[in-house]
């Protein structure tokens, strides 16, 4: 959807300021037919390869009222998929979002602070990312073996709202 404003005449197209809206409706819809889509591509993936490649064990925890190769279950796993799906993969959407933001603000502010360009800002996001790796693989590589994945990927979310 976009709006048009012509009340402002030092607007940089001619006096046209455009403005993009983001219709949360048709984001969470869109999400949760993704993810709906995902869970018939992961079911289908199932039947063609052998048991022990496919993901019944996952899709069985992450969806509770799923039960593999049940016409019932997979009803309910369609539905919960799509319920699940639009908040959590929006919540997702938003993390990252709010990941390129702070990297896109960080080198314009490490440009107009300290004079970087882009090598200095690229070695900035290296050491972050060095920092972020060993982070993650220390603490996921501690915690896999105590909490269960299910708990950690709530604290994760829960995390960065």
């Amino acid at each position: 959807m976009t709006e048009r404003l012509y009340d402002s005449a030092d607007a940089p197209n001619g006096g046209v300021r455009v403005r993009a809206m983001l219709n949360i409706k048709i984001v969470t819809w869109s999400l949760g037919i993704f993810a709906a889509i995902s869970f018939v591509l992961c079911v289908i993936y199932g039947l063609i390869v052998p048991p022990s490649l496919h993901m019944a064990q996952f899709l069985e925890m992450a969806l509770p009222a799923f039960k593999w190769l049940t016409f019932w279950g997979f009803c309910l796993g369609l539905i919960e998929s799509f319920l699940y799906g639009g908040p959590l993969l929006g919540l997702a959407l938003v993390g990252q979002f709010g990941l390129a933001i702070f990297e896109a603000t960080f080198a314009l502010y490490a440009q107009a602070k300290f004079n970087y360009g882009p090598v200095e800002v690229g070695a900035v996001f290296m050491v972050c990312g060095l920092v972020m790796t060993v982070f993650q693989v220390g603490a996921v590589g501690f915690l896999a073996v105590r909490i269960r994945e299910m708990y950690q990927i709530g604290v994760g979310f829960g995390l960065m709202v």
